[in-house]
């Protein structure tokens, strides 16, 4: 932005419309001749499409972006429709940020759309990270591997404070399906929960079948249906990834609007890069109904630990590998 001390009255006058102009010449003498004017700096525009986004609002969005001098407009749709909704910005002049707010990774038709308009910027804000990114794209959500850990604590935190007299206490986890979550994310979680909980051990939890233990642990999608049985009997979900929108799970989160807010300013200032960035924070996990403030709050304090002690796994003795072996082989 410009900032000038005076201002002459034919400038003041093209103010008024809107765009900042300056004459191409300017005589000594007699109105300057607007025709030959042109337009020297352009209002930047970016758009913010949620979808299926409940955790963020309209005034969120007006929030994050306000002083950071892009117009931003707002607009809501469904998860399956924000590619084509974004496809239809470049029937007509498109912003120049497009920020899709939205559940899980972004979508390979969503992909495909931000290739097909290399100039243009793309940037998904979910609870899962893509592999890879165009050069065009950038992608922000939860660290996996921090959210595996900071679920791995609160699974101990839970075992240790609900059984402590138990000698080894249970956790469930799912079986049936393949598991969509790294071997490295699965490892980490029963690494930090053996960390807190040494002696636990894992039942497979066959559905609809059982066994039910008061903690079950995901690492796949459930169907409603299974997520009933298991809310049915009084198990709580733990989740290493998205499960679907309403259920009452500890699962992966979209991160909050000030993720919004640091991107536009970059934005406005030449300094958006494309690329995955993570995020590491409590805030980025959906915390179950049944888990009290106090347990978040212990989780906090461990994750805090573990990221000043460098944020690696703890190795796990031979009989702790022998009795989670099951688990430990799951995993892409």
């Amino acid at each position: 932005m410009v900032h000038m001390k005076r201002m002459t009255w034919w400038r003041r006058l093209a103010a008024m419309g809107g765009a900042v102009v300056t004459a191409s010449v300017v005589t000594a003498c007699g109105p300057p001749d607007f025709q030959r004017m042109r337009p020297t700096v352009t209002k930047l525009t970016a758009e913010v499409i949620l979808a299926d986004a409940p955790h963020w609002q309209d005034a969120d969005v007006d929030h994050a972006v306000s002083g950071s001098g892009v117009s931003v407009r707002v607009d809501h749709t469904s998860l399956t429709d924000a590619s084509t909704l974004v496809q239809s910005r470049f029937r007509s002049a498109a912003p120049g940020l497009i920020v899709t707010v939205g559940s899980g990774a972004p979508p390979p038709d969503w992909l495909t759309v931000a290739m097909s308009h290399p100039s243009a910027h793309f940037e998904w804000i979910g609870s899962a990270a893509a592999a890879s990114v165009p050069s065009n794209v950038r992608v922000v959500a939860p660290d996996d591997r921090w959210v595996a850990a900071a679920e791995g604590a609160l699974a101990g935190v839970m075992l240790t404070d609900s059984t402590p007299t138990t000698p080894t206490p249970a956790v469930g986890w799912t079986g049936g399906a393949a598991a969509t979550v790294s071997k490295r994310d699965i490892q980490q979680l029963v690494s930090t929960l053996l960390a807190i909980a040494p002696t636990a051990t894992v039942q497979l939890v066959q559905l609809p079948d059982g066994p039910w233990p008061s903690i079950v642990v995901a690492d796949r999608p459930l169907a409603a249906t299974e997520f009933h049985q298991l809310e049915a009997h009084g198990c709580v979900v733990i989740s290493l990834c998205p499960q679907p929108a309403g259920v009452d799970a500890v699962e992966p989160s979209i991160p909050g609007p000030d993720v919004l807010h640091e991107d536009v300013l970059a934005f406005a200032t030449g300094g958006w890069k494309p690329g995955v960035d993570t995020v590491k924070s409590t805030d980025i996990l959906q915390w179950s109904s049944r888990i009290p403030p106090k347990m978040v709050g212990q989780v906090d304090a461990w994750m805090t630990g573990w990221n000043a002690s460098g944020s690696t796994a703890t190795a796990l003795s031979a009989g702790q590998q022998q009795r989670w072996s099951t688990v430990l082989a799951r995993g892409t």
